[in-house]
């Protein structure tokens, strides 16, 4: 019997082993999409000047935040 969080509610509960991968692979693209959105909000809240002081331009965002979480681009 595996443990599994409940990421929303912070709750954790015990499941089966035939779900322990779906669960883990289910919180995981969670966890990844999370950093993902947290990544492009930041750099969507930069200004030009910061942005072109970085080398990026706002239409790079959100290809730049998708290969920093996931190491390659969409």
């Amino acid at each position: 019997m595996v443990f599994a969080s409940d990421i929303l509610n912070g709750r954790t509960y015990a499941t089966n082993s035939a779900d322990n991968g779906f669960f883990a692979a289910l919180v995981r693209k969670v966890q990844l999409r999370r950093e993902y959105n947290k990544t492009r909000n930041e750099l969507a809240g930069l200004s030009d000047r910061s942005l072109a002081d970085l080398g990026i331009s706002r239409g790079e965002i959100t290809a730049i935040s998708h290969k920093a979480v996931y190491g390659y681009q969409s």
